[in-house]
């Protein structure tokens, strides 16, 4: 059968179809050949991992990557979002004013480097992508990405005592118009990462993050009540000044746990 990217996404070619989509040559070149253009120069990509995928027949196909990255300032992975889609498909990302406004949030707080934007799309293939933190749905997913304002929250928090001087920010999960999963790791005024103090910061955009914290605390407490050596996470919650997402975050070592609304 001689593949296509609309036989491909009809589901007319079947299994081969999708496998020629999520693995093979053609489909990865077009992706490379998109990421390239928006890249800096002096950046290569050394390769682009398939981490998940989402397959509705005659609809889409979403899949997620980790972009392995090499740039003047050394080695980076970036978290991006790519949808293939049919001959006359609506942008799945969202409304275009509202991404170009997050974008260049993103760029003047210094998080879209070494990209010098976050869209990408290659017209041929109905391909569509963003890179993290862009995300129309989450407006405020660059600011809680950007370490300087996450230093500046959790300063103001007492329960998030001692405070780090600077945090670095790794994305875990990247899921545009769902969630994000985002990890804080304090760094000391001498530039060494604390692990005992990481936190994971679970973000929502509705109030399913306060609904799965209260579940979470009527679990922890009923546990502690049992005293049968079993027990969750300690949790808490904080309350970021301007912004409204229902956050969970967990440290590593310490068993801590909060939730931000």
């Amino acid at each position: 059968m001689d593949l296509n990217i609309t036989a491909a996404l009809s589901g007319s070619a079947g299994m081969a179809g999708l496998h020629w989509l999520l693995l093979e040559a053609p489909a990865r070149e077009a992706l490379l050949s998109a990421l390239k253009r928006v890249l800096e120069d002096g950046t290569t990509i050394d390769a682009i991992r398939l981490q998940r995928a989402k397959y509705k027949p005659g609809r889409y196909l979403t899949t997620y990557h980790a972009v392995e990255l090499r740039s003047a300032s050394g080695p980076i992975t970036r978290l991006i979002e790519v949808n293939w889609l049919p001959p006359g498909s609506a942008d799945p990302r969202g409304e275009r004013d509202a991404m170009l406004a997050m974008q260049a949030e993103a760029i003047e707080r210094g998080l879209a480097a070494p990209f010098q934007m976050l869209l990408a799309e290659n017209a041929d293939w109905g391909m569509v992508a963003q890179i993290f933190p862009l995300d129309a749905d989450f407006p405020k997913l660059a600011r809680l990405a950007d370490p300087a304002y996450v230093q500046g929250v959790l300063a103001a928090e007492a329960t998030i005592q001692p405070s780090a001087p600077s945090y670095r920010v790794t994305p875990i999960r990247y899921r545009p118009g769902q969630r994000h999963v985002l990890r804080y790791d304090p760094i000391d005024a001498a530039g060494q990462v604390d692990e005992s103090g990481t936190l994971f910061a679970k973000i929502y955009n509705s109030d399913k993050g306060a609904r799965t914290f209260d579940v979470a605390a009527r679990i922890s407490d009923w546990l502690a009540e049992q005293n049968n050596g079993i027990s969750a996470v300690r949790r808490w919650r904080i309350s970021p000044p301007r912004t409204w997402y229902s956050t969970r975050a967990w440290s590593a070592r310490r068993s801590r746990s909060c939730c931000a609304n």
